[in-house]
């Protein structure tokens, strides 16, 4: 029986006419999105639609990730940012390490400590060049940060040129200057299709490959992903369905309203990088000076994210007493760890009463049932996702679920979900500094 995910929003703050109305909106936009879904070609601004359904990389990757298999892998790096680290990352933070897979490390930012880190692991964990693999990660092929931070993560190492080249898989747009040297080098390559940003290339090659070396169940990301699909563009123009379509007009009415902060609200530290990765979707996707018609209108979303239950004790005082501007999405997933720690049915303190016998499990859950019920108390509005099972498919179903909110919610809002000037400005003026090319 395939797992199930809860979505449930009746506290969200609006009614379902409200919500009819703003889907009314873009009906002729989501059957837009269906037909996308299913063109492998990628033609279009919304073509990481179709990456669950693309044998051609899945094949790819499954041909790369077969040149290793033989060799007993004991780390892997992976090199990039933004979109083309967070969606593995919050995979393998939220999953864990695989039984008996390699130990992922990311170097994503330039900071010298955290490349101190990852090279003394790998002196510590790797004796053979074959217990290492190194993936390079640009979409662009030319992204300062990733690829400063190869060249400094080689140079420390100090082993044989030819011997890191062969351990190196570069995956980039095709034709990029990374895909080009890479080929010159004698590196592995993987492509990106050039329609599919890299915030929503997690269930491409940027994603699947990392993921699917370590271990992990791509085949289920990609089958929560097809669900995701099917739920969300199949239903009619009178059909209420689908979280996706509900998230992007509820958000869309909020924002109108006032209420332009979203809080990702986990309740699981392992989840805090699934939060980070909805935190860029929603911010580069939705922060645009100009609309589709080429008015300025600062128009935007401000993403934040909490963890359950750490910040009930540093920032709930604000949600429930501070401006009323914030949509919050709770996030629930049980345990993966199967032992059940408990406090014991005589306590050593006797200072807290009601938690004797308890796990900890229970109690988290008892927490985040009462947060939701002092939520609705307060009149704050609020939706929740709940998996019964944490696994590759939940989030496979929540990657696609959010990436086509946003598809949906910026064709409300009038704005180009699929740009970044402001990020390429910021970029064109480091390389200025540093004497480069623009």
């Amino acid at each position: 029986m395939e797992n199930t995910t809860v979505f449930q929003w009746k506290s969200a703050g609006l009614s379902t006419e409200q919500v009819s109305k703003s889907l009314g909106k873009v009906q002729s936009y989501i059957e837009h999105l269906r037909l996308t879904a299913k063109n492998t070609k990628f033609e279009d601004a919304e073509a990481s639609l179709a990456l669950p359904n693309d044998l051609t990389t899945i094949t790819e990757v499954d041909r790369v990730r077969a040149t290793f298999e033989s060799d007993p892998l004991k780390v892997i790096v992976v090199i990039g940012i933004g979109g083309s680290n967070l969606g593995t990352r919050a995979v393998y933070q939220a999953l864990g390490q695989q039984e008996r897979g390699p130990q992922m490390l990311f170097l994503e930012t330039l900071d010298t400590d955290e490349m101190q880190e990852v090279c003394q692991t790998i002196r510590l964990e790797v004796s053979a060049p074959n217990e290492l693999v190194i993936i390079l990660i640009s979409k662009s092929g030319t992204t300062t940060e990733s690829i400063a931070n190869y060249e400094a993560l080689r140079e420390s190492l100090d082993r044989d040129i030819s011997e890191l080249n062969d351990r190196t898989v570069a995956i980039t747009d095709e034709g990029s200057a990374l895909w080009k040297v890479a080929g010159e080098k004698g590196m592995r390559r993987l492509h990106v299709p050039a329609k599919v940003g890299g915030r929503f290339s997690v269930l491409s090659a940027v994603g699947l490959f990392p993921l699917a070396l370590a271990g992990f169940d791509c085949e289920g990301l990609l089958r929560g992903a097809r669900q995701a699909l099917e739920e969300n563009l199949s239903a009619g123009p009178e059909d209420l369905q689908g979280p996706a379509r509900i998230l992007a007009a509820l958000q869309f009415q909020h924002a109108r309203d006032g209420r332009r902060v979203h809080n990702s609200f986990v309740f699981r530290p392992a989840l805090k990088e699934i939060g980070l990765w909805h935190r860029q979707l929603m911010a580069e996707s939705l922060g645009k000076a100009v609309n589709d018609h080429d008015t300025v209108v600062h128009e935007g979303v401000l993403p934040i994210i909490s963890v359950g239950t750490t910040d009930l004790h540093s920032v709930g005082q604000l949600f429930f007493g501070g401006p009323r501007t914030i949509l919050t999405t709770f996030l629930f997933a049980p345990a993966r760890e199967r032992e059940s720690h408990r406090v014991p049915n005589t306590t050593e303190l006797g200072l807290v009463s009601g938690i004797e016998g308890k796990s900890l499990e229970d109690l988290q859950r008892a927490t985040y049932d009462g947060v939701r019920r002092a939520y609705e108390l307060e009149g704050l509005p609020f939706v929740n996702i709940e998996f019964d099972v944490l696994d590759e498919r939940a989030l496979g179903w929540y990657f696609q679920t959010h990436m086509i909110e946003i598809m949906i919610l910026a064709h409300l809002m009038e704005i180009n979900a699929f740009d970044q000037p402001g990020v390429e400005s910021y970029k064109k003026e480091t390389r200025n500094l540093l004497g480069g090319r623009s």
